[in-house]
């Protein structure tokens, strides 16, 4: 290297005559520098852009204070749930409190930059500090948002339209593979009915014609909103179905999601219905160094014991929560329906 003069501590560098040559450029004198000063710098920066980020996480459950742990509200076309600032949810301080929330089988993942653990218990009390690398990262709990409230009716709205014709071949059958469902177009009872095929292949058969819509001859499912809908040829109508999905009825309600879970606990099955809501930082960017908190907030709207096949509300009271630490497992069915249904069979030939 040429033509580089680099001044000494008394003067510009014009005053300098020495040259920066590969003999010398380590020689810290030609700088005015501490070698040792410089290193500890270096190290200081590379042990900071290196620190590893902090997620804290913190699980809190709530449970309907009321005695039959029902937090449903009924009325009007569509029901909904208690909202979290009802004053009518009770904070689990301990196990003792809500003796069955752990055992629901909720887990709290966390994705991103290498997230260690990427997997906690969502139990009560839980606080856990996991360890990330800088970038993108969401916190999320596992859960069935598209479970049908059973308590809830289903909403149809019939659209005229002009002119529909009967074309062949046409769609009559629908797959909702999230939910596990399937849907049909049934043009002699003016029907569509819903399996279930994670409840044993439970069928509910929604009338269209309270709404004006006959002969359906083509069915489609939209997964995002969660609605069927039907082409309905002697009525020249569409019929948009909105399906009760638990997640629609607890964003109604003031949360974010929710869930529908069927666990065994102490001795009995039990059907949660659970709203969640994930408070401050649970999504978005972490820097390195930076700590960042996110609560995941679970509402127990209600709990219900399913006994051979039929659906009972759990009680709030000190006995019920002894029966359930003494009750023997049974082997159960839920049968429960939206609305009423009239029976429905298929064959599916195996070959």
């Amino acid at each position: 290297m040429e033509g580089l003069n680099l001044g000494d501590s008394g003067g510009p560098l014009s005053n300098r005559e020495d040259t920066l040559t590969d003999a010398n450029i380590n020689d810290e004198s030609l700088l005015n520098l501490d070698r040792n000063i410089v290193t500890v710098c270096i190290n200081n920066n590379d042990n900071f852009l290196d620190a590893e980020s902090i997620l804290s996480i913190n699980k809190d459950w709530f449970v309907c204070n009321n005695e039959e742990i029902d937090c449903i509200v009924e009325g009007g076309e569509q029901i909904s749930f208690q909202t979290p600032n009802s004053a009518m949810y009770t904070e689990c301080i301990s196990e003792q409190d809500c003796p069955f929330v752990n055992d629901a089988g909720f887990n709290i993942a966390i994705t991103g930059n290498s997230p260690t653990p990427n997997t906690i218990p969502a139990q009560v009390n839980i606080m856990q500090n996991v360890d990330i690398g800088a970038g993108s990262f969401k916190v999320s709990e596992t859960l069935f948002s598209n479970e049908l409230v059973s308590e809830s009716n289903i909403d149809i709205q019939n659209i005229q339209v002009e002119g529909l014709a009967n074309t062949y071949p046409s769609l009559v059958i629908a797959f909702d593979a999230i939910g596990q469902r399937v849907f049909t177009a049934n043009a002699d009872s003016n029907s569509v009915s819903i399996i279930e095929l994670n409840n044993d292949n439970f069928v509910t058969n929604v009338d269209l014609t309270p709404a004006g819509g006959e002969d359906p001859r083509a069915i489609t499912f939209d997964e995002v909103d969660q609605k069927v809908f039907t082409a309905n040829v002697i009525s020249d109508s569409v019929s948009i179905i909105d399906l009760p999905t638990v997640g629609k009825i607890c964003k109604g309600s003031g949360f974010d999601t929710g869930d529908i879970r069927t666990f065994e606990s102490n001795g009995q099955t039990l059907q949660q219905i659970s709203c969640v809501n994930f408070v401050r930082e649970c999504t978005g960017n972490i820097n390195n160094g930076e700590t960042k908190e996110c609560t995941v907030q679970d509402y127990v709207v209600a709990v219900n014991e399913i006994s051979n096949g039929e659906i009972d509300i759990l009680t709030n009271s000190n006995e019920s929560q002894q029966i359930l630490k003494t009750n023997d497992v049974k082997q159960t069915t839920n049968t429960t329906s939206i609305i009423p249904s009239i029976p429905f069979s298929f064959n599916i030939p195996i070959t």
